[in-house]
């Protein structure tokens, strides 16, 4: 993906994405719930990408917060379980890449293969420097 900002333009060292309205959106298309947080995942990964290749150096994605444990348990569950399954899925290609992953927020409430995965991205990617992807799960905004 090339750069598509004209000549001289600065870019930010940090971007933070804070993804919303997955839910409004899977409502407006006459779909599942669940089937709009997975179109918000897509979304989300295409725009780390395009911040990696950039040159934006550190990336932050807020995918859960402490205020999320109140949404319904089947929710939660199938957020926890996407999240997982794509950290698993892009750990080769955030390897390969130079990216370190950090993770923002507790590990104590997650499910326990969910803070193992993200143990071990932290621990496979510790020595990368050429990119930051800090990935706030059980993160709180208050």
């Amino acid at each position: 993906m090339s750069n598509p900002f004209p000549p001289g333009t600065k870019l930010p060292h940090h971007l933070a994405i804070i993804p919303d309205g997955n839910r409004r959106w899977a409502k407006e298309h006459n779909l599942p719930t669940l089937q709009g947080h997975l179109k918000g995942f897509g979304a989300l990964l295409h725009l780390a990408r395009a911040a990696r290749n950039w040159g934006i150096h550190t990336t932050t994605v807020w995918i859960f917060s402490t205020e999320n444990w109140k949404r319904e348990k089947s929710e939660v569950s199938y957020l926890m379980k996407i999240e997982e399954e794509m950290i698993k899925k892009y750990l080769p290609e955030l390897k390969k890449e130079g990216v370190r992953i950090i993770h923002l927020g507790r590990k104590d409430r997650i499910p326990a293969s969910f803070a193992k995965t993200l143990a071990q991205a932290e621990k496979e990617t510790l020595k990368n420097e050429k990119h930051v992807l800090n990935i706030a799960v059980d993160y709180g905004g208050r």
